[in-house]
């Protein structure tokens, strides 16, 4: 895919990045993810410390990543512990009709 060069603005500053179409998008949708804690952090708490800022959101977009993380493992084992139950039935199956054979 052919990269490109984007300017991606936070804070008062800008920063270029090399991205691909598809990236691009994830890009933009992140800044505007924080923007959107930036706001609630200074607007809601009154924060206006900005390393502060910018520290609690990192914080809190952590957060959520790894809850994310570990709600999709948790998804992960109850899908594989399903599949296992699948294949014990098919094999119990199987087993049956070569018996009948």
């Amino acid at each position: 895919m052919e990269r490109y060069q984007i300017k991606i603005d936070l804070l008062g500053r800008t920063f270029p990045m090399m991205v691909n179409q598809a990236e691009e998008a994830s890009i933009r949708l992140a800044k505007q993810l924080i923007e959107d804690k930036l706001a609630l952090y200074r607007d809601k708490f009154n924060i206006r410390d900005e390393p502060f800022l910018v520290l609690m959101c990192c914080l809190d977009i952590a957060n959520e990543y790894v809850k994310s993380e570990h709600e999709h493992q948790q998804g992960r084992s109850q899908l594989q512990q399903q599949l296992e139950v699948i294949n014990e039935l098919i094999d119990s199956s199987m087993s049956a009709l070569q018996a009948q054979l």
